[in-house]
């Protein structure tokens, strides 16, 4: 297992990696329902960070007021944007594919 590493990157393993896979399926979801409704997806870096970086802010600082037990960390909206920045091209090859 993963989490089992010592050392730095055991800490990035147990603590960031599912922060930013969050980061990459977000972004990919929100396309998948902006093509259901026929709108236009999410494909340019500002509005794609912008909107991650708003689906992080309310994760990391709103949740642990609704959910006990939940904690913030800064470093997780790094992780989120990363994430799903990363994805980014990939979204739009896809894209680009798409277009007759």
């Amino acid at each position: 297992m993963l989490t089992g590493l010592p050392g730095a990157e055991g800490r990035f393993f147990a603590w960031y990696f599912h922060d930013i896979l969050a980061g990459g399926m977000i972004l990919a979801l929100v396309n998948l329902l902006l093509s259901a409704g026929r709108l236009p997806p999410l494909t340019r870096v500002l509005p794609a960070a912008a909107f991650l970086l708003l689906c992080g802010l309310f994760w990391e600082y709103v949740s642990p007021l609704l959910i006990s037990g939940s904690v913030s960390d800064p470093l997780d909206l790094l992780a989120y944007l990363a994430g799903g920045l990363a994805v980014l091209p990939l979204l739009r090859l896809t894209k680009a594919q798409r277009r007759p």
